[in-house]
């Protein structure tokens, strides 16, 4: 299973320090998700390595993804059509690196996910960070799309994952999972470095301990 980590939507102290040290312990792809903040991302963005970069996905701001380098670019088509002007949808058809795609339903992931290298279907599980932002899903549901071909290793599941969901998300047939409120908090500025790292390991041990 992949592990991918999303941004906490505001900017914080130290937190480019954390993302540097996620991508050096692991994790498979950083979304750089910064919704109304495009110096937030700029800032995160100018601090990477070719390297770094070479595992980051960018929200929004494409233009950005394309100057320093980023490898990826991410699409939610709930949204897609009001939050971006004519210019960005420009650069998403000139894009030639990854790209993943936002879903909030299994329709919406049988209909877009074999156009892109991966998607999210969200929320499986109630969320961490969000309150009244609760599972869409039953588990039938999930494994019927699973028999159907629907969920499958480019499938990422979002929303509301602890530790203890992973192994049952590995049998639904997802090829990973992304993270934000699981390893961030709800108030991440008010937390060490430390306490933040050690939730990031305790998910990659997770993830490290299902067998292929």
């Amino acid at each position: 299973m992949k592990m991918i980590v999303v941004t906490y939507p505001r900017r914080f102290d130290k937190e480019v320090e954390i993302i540097k040290q996620m991508l050096d312990e692991g994790a498979d792809r950083i979304h750089i998700r910064k919704p109304g903040d495009e110096a937030g991302t700029e800032e995160i963005l100018a601090a990477l390595t070719t390297e770094e970069l070479s595992r980051v996905t960018v929200h929004y701001y494409y233009d950005l993804a394309e100057k320093y380098g980023a490898s990826g670019i991410e699409r939610n088509f709930a949204k897609e059509e009001n939050m971006l002007d004519n210019h960005q949808k420009n650069d998403i058809k000139q894009w030639r690196g990854k790209t993943a795609a936002s879903c909030h339903s299994i329709e919406e992931v049988e209909k877009y996910s074999d156009r892109y290298d991966y998607c999210f279907l969200s929320p499986i599980y109630d969320s961490i960070s969000k309150e009244g932002y609760n599972s869409g899903f039953s588990i039938d549901e999930l494994l019927k799309a699973r028999d159907k071909g629907i969920i499958n290793e480019r499938v990422i599941a979002l929303g509301g994952i602890c530790t203890k969901h992973i192994e049952e998300l590995s049998r639904i047939g997802f090829g990973g999972i992304a993270v934000l409120g699981g390893i961030w908090g709800k108030k991440p500025e008010e937390e060490n470095m430390e306490a933040i790292m050690k939730r990031f390991e305790e998910y990659k041990n997770a993830v490290s301990n299902i067998k292929p």
